[in-house]
């Protein structure tokens, strides 16, 4: 009996290679810069089942992330952290060296 799995977003092109391939929903494309998203899973079936799962799971948690944020584009940027400036780190570090 062979098992079959529910994917939604894989696609096979005309060359036979599988592809994850789903639309960026519209209030997300500006912030995202992009309209959809497309990877190559694999050439054969096995390959892009074992790939699917965790680049969809990290796909989910994309969108999920930049609908909570103010500015989407913050999120591929990576400035949803707070950075120190480096001279700041600096005198820290100096700092704590100095305590130790």
């Amino acid at each position: 009996m062979t098992k079959r799995f529910m994917t939604k977003y894989l696609k096979i092109d005309n060359s036979g290679n599988r592809k994850y391939r789903r639309r960026v929903p519209g209030g997300l494309q500006s912030g995202l810069g992009k309209k959809e998203f497309v990877k190559l899973l694999g050439k054969t079936d096995d390959e892009a089942m074992k790939n699917y799962g965790p680049y969809h799971a990290h796909i989910e948690q994309l969108l999920v992330s930049t609908k909570s944020l103010s500015d989407p584009a913050e999120l591929l940027k990576g400035r949803c952290f707070k950075t120190i400036p480096v001279k700041d780190s600096l005198r820290e570090s100096k700092r704590l060296h100095r305590a130790a």
